[in-house]
């Protein structure tokens, strides 16, 4: 019943010239995201809204290549626990809640979040 993924990820990020009557902004920013992470999950002995329940445990490392940007490098690390993902015929749907903390060169923040999938 447990459950090990490794995930990885890039993407692109490009700012865009945003302007409002004589106000204009262009960052003119450019970078690439590269971000790696490994979670593992599994069951909890209790049903919530009459589903099978799980935690998980993860850690994503991020890394951003290109413009210079005051975070170049951070990590989260988190726990969450909610409902499995259950398919059938007419949903695909899970609860879930979770903390996490993020740390980076002087930065450093605590996450609450809460999703539904449907």
């Amino acid at each position: 019943d447990f459950k090990l993924s490794i995930g990885n990820g890039v993407g692109i990020y490009q700012t865009s010239k945003l302007s409002f009557g004589d106000v204009s902004i262009d960052y003119d920013l450019n970078n690439t995201a590269l971000k790696n992470g490994v979670a593992i999950e599994g069951p909890l002995s209790f049903t919530l809204f009459s589903r099978p329940t799980l935690w998980q445990a993860y850690v994503i490392d991020t890394q951003m290549f290109g413009d210079k940007l005051y975070i170049e490098h951070y990590d989260e690390l988190g726990v969450l626990m909610g409902t499995r993902h259950t398919m059938d015929s007419q949903s695909w749907d899970s609860f879930q809640l979770g903390l996490s903390w993020t740390t980076g060169d002087n930065y450093n923040a605590i996450k609450a979040n809460f999703s539904y999938r449907f």
